[in-house]
């Protein structure tokens, strides 16, 4: 039985880093630092492309579940200090 439950994280792991190499890919994205960096930069639209994905796969980003609340507003309030 633990050897099915290490596969069910192995898999779980995978699924992370292939969500993370495709946020990576469509929006040069793969945490929150980056994020930022493109607000910076006035990327706007970019920022706002991986947070709309990473709020799609929630479930992918476990990272962030503890906080999630907190952490989506705050991108989202950065967003709108932009526009």
């Amino acid at each position: 039985m633990s050897e099915q439950v290490g596969l069910e994280k192995n898999e779980e792991k995978i699924m992370n880093n292939v969500t993370r190499e495709v946020a990576v890919k469509k929006f040069g994205i793969s945490r929150t630092r980056d994020f930022d960096e493109a607000i910076k930069m006035g990327e706007t639209q970019r920022a706002e492309g991986w947070l709309n994905f990473v709020a799609q796969n929630r479930a992918l980003f476990p990272e962030y579940d503890d906080i999630w609340d907190f952490w989506y507003q705050d991108r989202l309030d950065a967003i709108k200090e932009t526009v």
